[in-house]
């Protein structure tokens, strides 16, 4: 891979990594703050139903007041006057009133007259008073709603029905005074129209109570109702992207857990961090986006560029490493430059030093072959004009083919020490030439060439030498044939000698 496209590379991730940790820092922040918002008006929210519940049992106070303090409810209660009940405990009474129920209880719970009246079906509802007795019956209940001059609570009845807001107050005359012989209760029941009706401007939205012991409870019911009778004041929960819940939970009058409110809201804060959050999005990454190819640009131009100019003049002068001409022009005070003056110092000090060698080998009066695998790579001109062969015929070609029979396997055997890193001494063999084998003295050692291991062999010429000393033994053999035939007289001419002694003796 290129130096360029490492680059290209390297600096796409890092500015990706740095997109993905600004985006995820900017996302943390925004929605942590967004989500406190969003909390905050469901919060408010849920705090403002819990004061229209409060106003729901202030309106009723004000109606159970109105009736337990006029005297013609107090006289009901003294004489239990049908009239009285005939004229205001029935369905105009307590529609107009918006209540569901009234009834008239004395102080020993015994309901003396009530009527009951549900708004869903338009018809009265006549297993209230049953299940109104039912609760008088509990002295709990009894004692909550009837031992002070006003009470008010939230009352469960069996089955399905929903919460019933209920009120009670000792029936009086019109001047406060008594002995008040009973109490009137009315209650308002926490229907769907209702709520949607008193609480529905408060959500935005929609609203929806689930009572704490219904056995088919929604989950998320379920889940906030466990939440909030842990002791947790609200519960919020986004139900997706277009809407988030909020839960309250209402006790009744016994302190225990009633029902759960539910408030769902629009998440229009939420609609605007995702706008933000795209918008934000698409900016940051213009910005990095810009910053890369800025950065690219500027890299590429101050630096890349330049030291690919150095890598692709470095690469021409390897492959041809003859040439004089290469010169890296780069501008600037910067270390690439300095770096193409030293390479440029460099190349003008090899080509110096190479014309120096080349010179050299030229005028060197013995044969000069370079020769990389045993085969000849290098030759200089005393080859031609000492063996008649030209360049052509030897370079590429192994240089065991210009050896004499005789002393190829010698020569190939000290190559092979050579480069086993065994020094060879020099030693004697006889090249092809064109005309009479040439003696030649071969001194040989390996060296880096190109960064290879060549063979470097300089070829002495030592004809004249070998003819001179084949000359000498001639003579000095020449002088012992002479000698031997000198000696073989002188011992025959003693031989001789010792024979006439003899003889003469003998005579």
């Amino acid at each position: 891979m290129s130096f360029r496209k490492k680059i290209i590379i390297f600096v796409i991730l890092v500015s990706a990594g740095l997109l993905i940790l600004l985006y995820s820092s900017l996302l943390f922040v925004l929605n942590k703050n967004f989500v406190y918002l969003e909390n905050e008006t469901v919060s408010r929210r849920l705090g403002r139903i819990n004061k229209v519940s409060e106003k729901v049992f202030d309106s009723l106070k004000t109606k159970v007041l109105d009736w337990g303090e006029w005297d013609d409810a107090y006289d009901f209660l003294v004489d239990r006057n049908e009239e009285f009940a005939a004229g205001n405990i029935n369905s105009t009474s307590v529609i107009n009133l918006d209540i569901n129920a009234v009834a008239f209880v004395d102080n020993s719970g015994q309901v003396i007259s009530s009527y009951a009246y549900d708004f869903l079906t338009e018809e009265e509802d006549t297993s209230f008073v049953n299940l109104f007795k039912g609760k008088l019956n509990d002295p709990y209940f009894k004692n909550y709603f009837m031992t002070t001059d006003f009470q008010s609570g939230i009352v469960l009845f069996p089955g399905d029905r929903p919460p019933l807001y209920l009120v009670s107050k000792q029936v009086l005359r019109g001047d406060k005074t008594g002995p008040s012989s009973g109490y009137i209760f009315m209650g308002r029941f926490l229907d769907k129209d209702f709520v949607d009706y008193r609480f529905g401007d408060i959500a935005l939205y929609s609203t929806m109570i689930e009572r704490v012991d219904n056995f088919n409870i929604p989950p998320d019911f379920f889940e906030a109702r466990n939440k909030l009778i842990m002791n947790e004041k609200f519960v919020i929960s986004p139900g997706g992207p277009n809407n988030i819940y909020g839960y309250s939970l209402f006790e009744d009058y016994g302190d225990s857990p009633a029902f759960v409110f539910r408030v769902e809201t629009d998440r229009i804060l939420y609609q605007y961090e995702m706008n933000i959050l795209l918008y934000i999005s698409i900016l940051l990454f213009a910005v990095m986006l810009i910053f890369v190819l800025t950065f690219l640009w500027m890299i590429n131009k101050i630096f890349v560029s330049r030291l690919i100019k150095v890598f692709n003049k470095v690469e021409e002068y390897k492959k041809n490493p003859e040439a004089d001409d290469i010169n890296i022009s780069i501008t600037g005070k910067d270390e690439l430059s300095k770096l193409s003056e030293e390479f440029n110092n460099l190349i003008k000090e090899i080509s110096g030093s190479r014309n120096f060698y080349k010179n050299l080998l030229i005028r060197l009066p013995d044969i000069v072959v370079l020769a990389k695998a045993g085969r000849a790579i290098y030759v200089n001109d005393v080859f031609e004009s000492s063996t008649g062969f030209s360049k052509e015929d030897i370079l590429g070609k192994s240089v065991f083919d210009f050896v004499e029979k005789k002393y190829q396997d010698m020569a190939a055997e000290n190559m092979k020490l050579r480069f086993s890193g065994v020094d060879v001494s020099p030693y004697v063999v006889q090249i092809s030439t064109k005309g009479e084998p040439l003696d030649v003295r071969v001194n040989a050692k390996v060296i880096d060439y190109h960064g290879e291991k060549v063979d470097l062999i300089v070829l002495t010429d030592i004809s004249d030498s070998v003819k001179a000393q084949r000359k000498i033994e001639e003579k000095i053999n020449e002088l012992e044939r002479l000698n031997r035939i000198m000696i073989n007289r002188e011992l025959k001419m003693m031989d001789l000698k010792k024979k006439l002694e003899s003889s003469e003796n003998k005579e």
